[in-house]
């Protein structure tokens, strides 16, 4: 039964204002608890709506603890703090809140996280439908499929991606309540693309004959039931257990998720899902895989039975037959564990209308998440709107957004169409949001509650069709805890976050970027011989931070270029002091605003200081000339000085 709105709030007078004020905005109070005892009491009888949390409650347990319990339930909550300290919100944003408000607060802020909490468990709810009834259509496809149908095999892990995310994933077998290979595992090695790895692959790889191999276990005392082992957990598997040990050490997993299936003959099989990451894995993916189990147990009996069935071991697969691919991205390269997950994140985000938030530190790649999410949505051939949140006029905040008529402030001497209307029917990109000021934060709040927008000195609502993707490289929990951001904005923005990793987070991708960025340079000089960087450099490259991220590796190939003579960077001595200082042998990590003023001065000098205009250095930086400007102020770059 499905109750209304639990408040779990310690103090009486507190408890009974938010009742008083939740039942007069019509609202049902299922109930009060003090503790979080009496709150695990009171859903016993009846699942809540949502719950008030209050952080600090009577008894050993607070409600962080009881918040994770909702999470794995799947019920709504918002937190109610006298503390918004930072450390208080870090431990509190491992639950996923849908909100966060701090004591004292007003009735109308209240109301409003409510309202978006509950919007936002809607469209979650909706999107986690949507996902699993495409995965259970997949399954009985597999189960439909005849024996000698090749798409089985390799069409298997891709269909468990959109379960449970996994680099490596096996089936094992139970032996007397020890797991050992008995199948082949997939290692993925691109979005979509898996290789297949026997006894014959893995002794290749490890070096170990295939008896050693057989013999590799993982002691599993509680057969019938899923577990997962993350960070130090997991790295206790794999010193106890071989087989957790040698996956570990081969192919630098950090987690994993075990789930059992009972197969048609009553054999028990257990899926492995591994990752590099060492906290991919939470109890929502147990319950995901709960939720097809039955699917799950008929296909896989398909798969392993002996004869009757398909052969998993029978047929070597790699790779896939989607018609998307990592060229879909927008110029995102990368194989990394961290970045296919993003690509995971686009294909599915992408196409629903849903808000999409992406975080990440500056040069990370934003802006080409979204244009992704643009392009491979139902809206690719509308617009795409970029709007500089950060480079916008104070005064001129509205009519750059909403437009203005003609006559409605001094100087508008015709009526303007704002950046909201002329994204309609395509999608706007809010990029630095969190750069904006407060008052415009209001107005933009309405038109995403809305869908409508009011040009400047106009009469009336003009409805827009638009689907909005905002970037920030700001803390917006920490912004919203001083004061600087919108509370109601930001939950309204984070339905779907997506953080992009810092590149020192993902080196390996450094030789792919670096291939990436010549090549584009090869193409831009007309060369018909392709640049190259020696094994020295590379090393280089691959030891270096890289605080500016992919931005400031694109800009030192771009600098290689040039300053090499012939095809052969071989030589970082020519390049001024990203990597040493002079006369000293100690690594200096040069600043952001160090590399971007060179990057500037370089393309003015490249422009003849050309600012404006076509072939300007605003056009090949690709940004406002406005904003170039106001960027060389503040570096101190006087054109036609030193450029």
């Amino acid at each position: 039964m499905m109750g209304g709105i639990l408040i779990v709030e310690d103090e009486f007078a507190v408890a009974d204002q938010l009742k008083g004020v939740l039942e007069t905005a019509g609202y049902q109070v299922c109930g009060i608890a003090v503790s979080v005892a009496k709150a695990l009491s009171l859903m016993e009888s009846s699942r809540p709506q949502l719950v008030l949390l209050d952080i600090q409650l009577k008894g050993t347990a607070n409600g962080i603890t009881l918040a994770h319990q909702l999470h794995s339930k799947c019920i709504p909550f918002i937190y109610l703090s006298a503390n918004s300290s930072e450390s208080v919100l870090r431990e509190a944003k491992l639950t996923q809140p849908y909100g966060f408000l701090v004591k004292p607060f007003r009735e109308k802020d209240l109301l409003v996280a409510i309202d978006i909490a509950l919007f936002r468990h809607q469209k979650s709810t909706e999107y986690k439908t949507m996902e699993l009834n495409s995965v259970r259509k997949s399954l009985r496809d597999i189960n439909l499929l005849t024996e000698m149908d090749e798409r089985i095999p390799g069409s298997v892990p891709e269909i468990l991606q959109n379960i449970v995310p996994f680099d490596y994933f096996t089936c094992l077998k139970n032996e007397n309540k020890m797991l050992r290979i008995q199948y082949p595992g997939y290692l993925r090695t691109d979005f979509r693309e898996y290789q297949r790895l026997g006894f014959t692959e893995l002794s290749n790889i490890s070096g170990h004959q295939k008896g050693v191999l057989k013999e590799l276990s993982l002691e599993s005392p509680a057969l019938n039931n899923p577990f997962i082992r993350t960070m130090a957990d997991f790295d206790g598997l794999a010193r106890s257990s071989s087989l957790a040990g040698f996956y570990s050490r081969f192919f630098r997993l950090k987690s994993c998720l075990c789930y059992p299936l009972l197969m048609a003959d009553g054999d028990i099989q257990v899926m492995c899902f591994f990752s590099k990451t060492g906290n991919t894995y939470q109890q929502e993916h147990i319950q995901k895989l709960d939720v097809v189990r039955s699917h799950l147990e008929a296909a896989f009996s398909k798969l392993f039975a002996p004869v009757t069935g398909r052969q998993l071991t029978q047929k070597p697969q790699a790779g896939s037959a989607s018609s998307v691919s990592g060229s879909s991205f927008a110029g995102i390269v990368g194989r990394s564990s961290a970045v296919l997950m993003i690509f995971d994140l686009i294909r599915k985000v992408a196409q629903r209308d849903t808000s999409v938030l992406i975080l990440g530190e500056n040069g990370t790649g934003k802006e080409r998440i979204a244009k992704s999410i643009h392009s491979l949505s139902a809206r690719k051939d509308r617009p795409f709107i970029i709007v500089n949140c950060a480079s916008l006029p104070i005064d001129l905040i509205e009519s750059e957004l909403f437009g203005h008529e003609k006559g409605a402030f001094t100087g508008a001497a015709d009526t303007r169409t704002g950046k909201f209307e002329m994204a309609d029917g395509g999608t706007i990109f809010l990029d630095e949001i969190g750069e904006m000021p407060l008052s415009a934060q209001v107005k933009l709040l309405r038109v995403l509650q809305q869908r409508e927008i009011e040009r400047v000195g106009g009469r009336s609502l003009i409805r827009v069709d638009i689907r909005v993707i905002a970037a920030t490289n700001r803390n917006l929990e920490k912004e919203v805890a001083s004061g600087r951001f919108r509370m109601d904005l930001y939950y309204r923005l984070n339905v779907f976050p997506v953080t992009m990793p810092p590149l020192r987070d993902r080196k390996e991708d450094i030789p792919l970027l670096a291939e990436y960025f010549l090549k584009r340079q090869q193409e831009h000089a007309g060369g018909e011989y392709p640049y190259e960087i020696s094994r020295e450099v590379m090393s280089q490259l691959l030891s270096y931070d890289w605080p500016g991220n992919v931005r400031e590796l694109e800009n030192f190939i771009e600098r290689a270029v040039v300053m090499t003579s012939g095809y052969y960077i071989d030589n970082l001595s020519l390049l001024k002091g990203d990597f040493c200082e002079e006369g000293s042998d100690r690594r200096r990590i040069r600043t952001m605003e160090e590399n971007e003023r060179e990057h500037i001065i370089h393309v003015l000098r490249l422009c003849d200081s050309k600012i404006y205009g076509p072939g300007g250095a605003a056009e090949l930086l690709k940004i406002p000339p406005t904003t170039l400007a106001s960027k060389m102020k503040k570096l101190g770059i006087v054109k036609g000085i030193g450029v």
